[in-house]
């Protein structure tokens, strides 16, 4: 009997981003493949809520970097050794690594120039990777997209879980984020600590996850508690809190403040019992969180804020039907290294009643209502096309809405490498929004061109003054897309896949004109009627 292939699947980033890979191993699995995973080792633990993977190789990240401090030599001793014990147990015919940082590039490396011992081929890699002279490559554009919008938080159009199957070279189809159901016995222990922890007259539970990864993400503790009175009167759900060791210090403060019941499980539950709990909640209201896509895999209603850097639209929840909620404020979402100016206004203006209506109407009917307040943005999540995407609950689409649907038809084209038509018109952006866009794309597309007539020529000639102007305009091409907040995602693409196609001029050219029918497509939608 023919042994299934062997495909290793490189992530080494957090708990949320680690458990939005689960359609790439589900992908894998359905082409017969068994799935091997390496993850960093603190994150260890989250892989036992992940279907279809045989194998887990937890990477000692932490006793590594001790190791180097003291001898290098012992250090990289160590990570062969590590391999090789994976390599000599587990023949390996495809490496796909979903992490861009050196030291991941490096592991595909090592496991990719390994022979696979049925085949004696090596075995093949997508993602990222590095070359034989230890460049960084992308097997694929959607690769570079993924650490372009990595970088670039905030202003990516595309959900990470809809690019990371793509930039493993898997068929979108119909893309299902669905997580290993916690087991019949932990589900019943948490269903029984529950009901034991109930307030008298309680008729359901109701999820609440106080903390973020950075405090300027965070509702506020005060909205958690004012929508825990609204709900307890009015629908009798007892609020459980989740969270944490860290994040003790909310539910003391929630505690100060509330005159309601909860019942306060933070930093009381391992991974498995948290799925556990959180199958025995009618919703979960959360910020951006891992726990929120733990709440998605499972299939478990989800209210999500989106304050400060986040933004549904790449780290939204990968369920549909769930509701997000972003603030109405010009500055959002700002950016990583952006000092607030505004003592974080964005955090306070989505108010817990606006919430409580939207959940009591969700409850009624299994549908979000409409939320016309003025200083909320809301969105349902919807399969559309293949993408996780959004439709607004409201009449006003502010422009940088429009711009967010322009992007992800105009990229999603353009990574594919397909003909880019002209979308919807209901995206049309105002008057001053879109002439600014199409100042931006002439600027932008004008130089693309010039760096175009340059290479011809240093394809004929390697002058040296002429490969010191092509570098030049190569430089001023990036600093006009880095100072543009809206192609900035475009503008790491762009550094990221020039400075690998520069080996090659003629590779080059073809990528500067790519880049140009792109622009040129998006120049075309925004000058109709406007005279340009």
């Amino acid at each position: 009997m023919r042994k299934n292939k062997n495909v290793l699947v490189i992530n080494l980033t957090r708990f949320g981003d680690l458990l939005q890979t689960q359609p790439v191993f589900t992908g894998y699995k359905k082409k017969g493949y068994d799935v091997a995973l390496v993850c960093l080792e603190n994150f260890a633990g989250a892989t036992c809520l992940l279907r279809d993977v045989d194998h887990v190789f937890p990477l000692p990240g932490a006793r590594l970097l001790a190791l180097l401090d003291k001898s290098w030599p012992q250090a990289l001793k160590e990570l062969h050794l590590w391999a090789r014990n994976i390599g000599d147990n587990l023949p390996i015919s495809l490496v796909v690594n979903l992490t861009p940082s050196i030291s991941a590039r490096l592991l595909s490396r090592l496991f990719s120039g390994v022979k696979t011992s049925e085949s004696g081929e090596p075995s093949r890699s997508v993602g990222f990777g590095l070359d034989e002279l230890g460049f960084g490559y992308y097997s694929n554009n959607w690769a570079a997209f993924l650490q372009a919008s990595s970088k670039a938080r905030g202003c990516s159009p595309f959900n990470l879980v809809d690019i990371q199957v793509r930039a493993a070279e898997l068929e979108p189809g119909d893309i299902v984020f669905k997580l290993k159901d916690p087991e019949p016995g932990t589900v019943k222990k948490c269903q029984q600590n529950l009901k034991g922890l109930a307030p008298e007259g309680a008729k359901g539970f109701i999820g609440f996850q106080l903390g973020a990864s950075d405090d300027k993400r965070r509702w506020p503790v005060a909205h958690f508690v004012r929508l825990a009175e609204l709900l307890w009167p009015k629908l009798k759900l007892s609020p459980v809190l989740f969270g944490a060791e860290s994040e003790k210090g909310l539910a003391d403060r929630f505690k100060q403040m509330s005159s309601g019941p909860y019942i306060d499980l933070i930093g009381q539950t391992d991974l498995v019992h948290l799925a556990g709990y959180l199958r025995q909640c009618k919703l979960l209201v959360t910020n951006d969180t891992g726990t929120m896509h733990l709440a998605a895999g499972l299939s478990v209603p989800i209210v999500a804020f989106f304050l400060a850097t986040a933004q549904p639209w790449d780290t939204g929840p990968y369920l549909e039907n769930s509701l997000c909620l972003e603030p109405k404020v010009s500055c959002h979402p700002c950016s990583f290294d952006q000092v607030c100016e505004h003592k974080f206004k964005c955090r306070k203006t989505i108010g817990p009643e606006v919430v409580f209506k939207a959940i009591e109407s969700f409850l009624n009917s299994k549908c979000w209502p409409e939320i016309l307040e003025p200083r909320v943005l809301a969105w349902k999540s919807i399969k559309e096309s293949h993408f996780m995407g959004l439709e607004q609950l409201g009449d006003d689409v502010p422009d940088r809405v429009k711009w967010m649907h322009l992007q992800r038809y105009f990229y999603a084209s353009f990574l594919d490498n397909r003909l880019c038509l002209s979308p919807d018109r209901k995206f049309f952006p105002g008057s001053e929004f879109g002439q600014k866009l199409i100042e931006d794309i002439v600027r932008i597309n004008s130089l693309l061109e010039l760096l175009v007539q340059q290479a011809r020529v240093l394809q004929q000639s390697r002058v040296k003054t002429l490969q010191h102007k092509f570098m030049q305009t190569w430089q001023r091409l990036g600093q006009l897309f880095e100072k543009n907040k809206y192609f900035s995602v475009l503008g790491l693409l762009w550094t990221y896949q020039s400075q690998e196609a520069g080996k090659n001029l003629d590779a080059f050219v073809r990528l500067c004109s790519n880049y140009s029918t792109l622009l040129t497509s998006m120049l075309n939608f925004f000058s109709v009627d406007r005279g340009t």
